[in-house]
This record gives C-alpha cells, structure tokens and sequence, in this order.
C-alpha cells in the first residue's frame, strides 16, 4: 500500500496556494502553486537541505544574492536554512519541495537537469539520467520502455522518492503510483512497471546515500 497523509493546503490568494504533505511519517513534500495576476512570489526556508522541482512552468528561484531560472522538469537543490523566495515568470507555475530531513550538508544551490546529468542505458533499454550531489542525494530521471518491469529491490538504508508526470502508467507493488508521489522507507521492497505501450518518465530521489545499498530480492524470498 502506498500512504501519504491528508495535505494540509494554505491559500496565498484567489488561485496561489501552498500544500504540505507529511510522506511516511519521514519528511514533507511542499507543492508550491503560483499565478502571475494572483500571487505571483513566495518565500520558503528550511532547516534541511532540500530538492525543488518544477512540474509546470518556469520560475526564479532567489537564494542570497543568487538568482536561478528553473524550467518545467529540472530541479535545484538548495542547502539547509537558506531562505528562497520563488517566483513565476509564466502565467502560472507548479513547484514541489522534497525536504530532506535531518540533512544538513549541501553548502550551495545547483541546478539539476536531465538534459545535463549523467546518462546511462542498462541492457534492458532503461535510459537514466542520474544527478548526485555531494554523496549526499541523487535524483534520477528514468525512461522506461513500454511494458517494462524493474526486478524486485529494496534499498538497504536509503529511503526513495518516486514520481511521474505519467503516474497513471506507473504501478508500484502493483498499484497505479500516487499522482503526488511515494516516499518508501528504508528496507520497502517494491517492483515498478509501465503498463504503458510507450516510454514513460519515472523521476526518483534517493537519500541517505549508501555505498552497494540497492539489493535484489530472490524469488524465492518475496
């Protein structure tokens, strides 16, 4: 079963909101929507490091004395108790923040795209790009043929979350993936499959990172 409790949504005007979720008991995910005739800017800060995403559109994300354009599906991680002030410059603009807790160990903003990170094809035909930042968090973007079906694995200390602008055709465990994502704890043996007849993007983020922390489970031992 996939869980996520109940969001908890805040409204900054007639359209712009905030949602905040609390994903598995582990961490909260933060979905940030703004439009430029209605509140067009907001500022968020945290105590952790953590990773945004944009889902639509296009924003600025100030950090400092920093500024950093971040288009539809690319990410910036953003270290610990930095204050951000985000703000749409497309007529509306849908961001999440991943907060990763307990992290306090990126010193800089990045931005991370898929068209820059690194690209590796396994011998199934799953193409992933693969960005990690300071042995700390890696966020993939994976590529999954139609009809695939990842082995059964589980990450031994690492928690990961998964989502897909495609979730309809993602089933995790056998179930359609939530369309606000899934954050699995350490130890969740979990299966993903495209029931798609197309390639279907898949974006995860892994943290803690662990060196050799992914396992395969054996068929015998499901």
């Amino acid at each position: 079963m996939q869980h996520e409790t109940k969001s908890t949504v805040v409204m900054l005007g007639q359209q712009s909101c905030l949602a905040i979720s609390r994903l598995a008991q582990l961490t909260n995910k933060y979905q940030l929507r703004l439009y430029q005739n209605d509140v067009p800017s907001h500022t968020l800060a945290f105590p952790f490091d953590c990773i945004l995403h944009v889902e639509v559109g296009s924003i600025v994300v100030a950090v400092a004395d920093d500024e950093q354009l971040v288009r539809t599906d690319q990410g910036l991680v953003v270290g610990f108790n930095n204050c951000m002030k985000i703000t749409t410059v497309t007529p509306n603009s849908r961001v999440s923040v991943l907060v990763l807790e307990n992290s306090q160990a990126i010193n800089n903003t990045r931005l991370l795209s898929s068209t820059s990170a690194q690209s590796i094809t396994s011998k199934s035909g799953v193409q992933r790009r693969l960005w990690e930042i300071e042995n700390v968090v890696k966020m993939e973007w994976w590529y999954l043929p139609g009809g695939y079906q990842e082995p059964r694995h589980y990450f031994r200390k690492g928690q990961i979350y998964l989502f897909s602008h495609g979730s309809e055709h993602i089933l995790l465990n056998d179930e359609p993936l939530s369309e606000s994502g899934v954050l699995l704890p350490a130890k969740t043996k979990l299966t993903l499959r495209n029931r798609s007849p197309h390639t279907t993007q898949l974006i995860s983020v892994t943290f803690p990172l662990a060196p050799r922390d992914r396992a395969f489970v054996l068929s015998s031992n499901k």
